[in-house]
């Protein structure tokens, strides 16, 4: 049977077509409206579905709505609309990653959001959770997952007690810092990369697969949308393939230096033969996007 929303449509549509009740609408409606619960017509609705259910860590209400792909929202509180509620309970799965991002002020970005969030207007700051972001991209470094988990004021700045961010095999990274939103934008994250194989950094030209490894601190800075990065990474032995049509070559120490959006490269491989082979390499970024990049390859002196 088709739903009440449903319904409630289809008469709408009907007395705005002629139907003044009771009885059938005109015949000519039964297309698109249908004729009965066994003979619908074209008419659908699609939206979400909204609910208030009862949850054992509030001992209340929630407001649930449910979205296609599993996206759930679930709201408690004392909110006198239209209002900033007194205090409020949010919870969100699965929904794109970007409206909810734009509410709380952050730059969006793609990906899904899940989080776990408390409102209390008394409070300063008045905001605190998780918010986890999967299956997203910064500039050209995409992600499985970045996890926040902080303090703050929407549309002013947030504190964040933990940060980590993770890509499979390839990266996993970790740290604490902070975001302000007002009145100038600027981002300060301190990151321990505990793993990070160098194939992951192929956008900036160094080398295009690696499975070699890298270990250290990174300070990521500035503008959240063009950021800039400062630390150093050292390079552990591996297999590395350089750019410029290079085969495979052993890795035995290297090491990559970052200053706000420069990096540059310095390592020791060696060929298929065994001999010495110093690859160094520079590259420029915006946005975390290369601009330019060099490389060179030689055997040493």
């Amino acid at each position: 049977r088709p739903s009440r929303p449903a319904v409630a449509a289809a008469e709408s549509l009907a007395r705005a077509n002629g139907w003044d009740q009771p009885g059938l609408w005109p015949s000519q409606l039964n297309e698109v409206l249908g004729s009965g619960p066994v003979k619908l017509g074209t008419l659908s609705l699609a939206g979400p579905r909204i609910e208030l259910t009862a949850d054992d860590r509030t001992g209340g209400a929630w407001l649930l709505l449910k979205g296609r792909d599993g996206a759930t929202i679930k709201i408690a509180g004392a909110w006198s609309v239209p209002n900033v509620p007194e205090r409020a309970a949010l919870e969100v799965h699965r929904l794109p990653a970007a409206p909810l991002l734009m509410i709380l002020g952050v730059p969006p970005m793609d990906g899904r959001v899940e989080a776990d969030l408390s409102f209390t207007r008394a409070q300063d700051p008045p905001l605190t959770g998780r918010l986890t972001v999967s299956d997203g991209q910064w500039g050209a470094f995409p992600f499985d997952l970045v996890e926040v988990r902080g303090a703050g004021t929407p549309g002013r700045g947030f504190e964040f007690s933990a940060f980590r961010v993770s890509r499979g095999e390839e990266l996993a990274a970790g740290g604490a810092g902070s975001l302000v939103l007002y009145p100038e934008r600027e981002l300060n994250l301190t990151l321990s990369v505990e793993r990070l194989q160098l194939g992951y950094l192929s956008p900036l030209g160094f080398v295009t697969a690696a499975d070699a490894t890298a270990l250290g601190k990174i300070v990521v800075s500035g503008d959240p949308e063009n950021p800039a990065l400062d630390g150093s990474l050292l390079c552990s032995p591996g297999a590395v393939t350089p750019s410029l049509g290079c085969s495979k070559l052993a890795l035995t120490a290297g090491r990559l230096d970052f200053t706000a959006h420069h990096a540059a490269l310095t390592a020791s491989l060696h060929d298929l033969a065994g001999a010495p082979v110093v690859v160094t390499g520079t590259a420029e970024h915006a946005r975390l996007l290369l601009k330019t990049f060099a490389l060179s390859i030689s055997a040493p002196s």
